[in-house]
């Protein structure tokens, strides 16, 4: 690879690589939430995904984990849930899981479009990848 190669790799059925794999001059970058740490802290124009308040930061990680280990999970539930009545009985797990999401929205978004307030943030690309994802099962490389 050259000085400074950089390719991701990405595939639809997987919102992890939706989030994904980075090799930076021949070396992998692997875990979502890490990748865009290393790219916050590569490749930044001046505006951060990570905000530079350490509370800020631990805040977001925070709401990012909660995000993978109980919203993710729950989604998941729900794509295997058997009958209509286990399926409304995720639902209601996602529904309640939803509300100290949205709090913590309101709190860190203060009002504006994203958790980030004006611009995208952590939280933003940690929930976000799980909607609107692209349908065409493909194998993307970008470099």
């Amino acid at each position: 690879m050259a000085e400074n190669d950089l390719k991701l790799l990405s595939a639809w059925p997987s919102p992890y690589v939706m989030r994904p794999l980075l090799i930076h001059d021949g070396k992998p970058i692997c875990e979502s939430l890490i990748i865009v740490e290393y790219i916050d802290e590569n490749w930044n124009s001046g505006l951060f995904i990570l905000l530079s308040d350490p509370y800020d930061r631990a805040i977001a990680r925070f709401w990012a984990t909660y995000i993978d280990d109980k919203w993710l999970t729950l989604m998941s539930e729900l794509g295997k849930a058997q009958g209509e009545e286990a399926k409304a009985e995720v639902q209601e797990k996602l529904q309640e899981a939803l509300v100290p999401l949205e709090e913590a929205f309101v709190k860190c978004g203060k009002g504006k479009t994203f958790f980030g307030g004006d611009n995208i943030g952590y939280i933003d690309i940690a929930f976000g990848v799980h909607f609107g994802l692209d349908k065409g099962n493909k194998i993307y490389v970008r470099s």
